[in-house]
């Protein structure tokens, strides 16, 4: 989770998250909670936590509140859009499929490696 703070591309980590349990949301929160980090790295740790959350069933409220927080402070509709859909993640039931928000701790390497040409030596 401190590699959000210092990793240039933090979409890198993405599949990190897939890997991790429900002990990565505590210093997930940590991370939304720095305010020298900027707004942007927060609100994806705060994104990250609300899968993670519902991934495996734990309560829901200390995620609201922390994003509820950041709500106030986020100006930009990409942040605002963020964290609505972290607030519907949330929500949502929890059942497995196509018919609910992409889980970004879900991305498998393995399809984005497949969509990725390949180069052939000469």
């Amino acid at each position: 989770c401190d590699c959000l703070g210092v990793c240039e591309d933090i979409l890198d980590l993405t599949p990190c998250f897939g890997l991790q349990d429900g002990d990565a949301i505590e210093p997930l929160l940590a991370t939304v909670a720095a305010d020298e980090l900027p707004l942007e790295r927060r609100t994806y740790a705060a994104r990250l936590a609300a899968e993670l959350t519902t991934k495996f069933h734990l309560d829901p409220q200390p995620i609201r509140k922390v994003v509820r927080k950041l709500e106030h402070a986020a100006r930009s509709p990409e942040i605002q859009f963020l964290l609505a859909e972290s607030l519907l993640i949330l929500d949502e039931p929890q059942t497995p499929g196509d018919d609910r928000i992409p889980r970004w701790s879900e991305f498998q390497l393995s399809r984005a490696r497949a969509k990725t040409p390949q180069y052939r030596r000469r």
